[in-house]
């Protein structure tokens, strides 16, 4: 079997650039269900944490530091640029 390797040379450097944005920007990720929330620079960990408590709930990217101060309104964080990752349903519920 031969594997050809010729898109790889066609990468979109605009496009790509686009999401090095998001890397390069000082951000966190926060995840808040209707009754807890959690914030942490590594998504894994935020994401640990919402699936142990066991209910539905949204992950968001937020284009600020973590110790960064910001409102929250409707369990949405109130920063111009922040938007939705996805949001989850626990497999089960782990909450006693």
């Amino acid at each position: 079997m031969t594997f050809r390797f010729d898109s790889v040379s066609k990468v979109d450097q605009e496009r790509n650039q686009s999401v090095d944005r998001y890397i390069e920007t000082p951000h966190h990720f926060y995840a808040s269900s209707f009754c807890t929330w959690k914030t942490g620079a590594d998504m894994r960990d935020v994401i640990a944490h919402m699936e142990k408590e066991g209910y539905e709930y949204t992950l968001w990217y937020v284009p600020a530091a973590e110790a960064d101060s910001y409102q929250i309104r409707y369990y949405a964080p109130q920063v111009e640029g922040s938007f939705v990752i996805s949001t989850f349903t626990p497999k089960k519920k782990s909450r006693k």
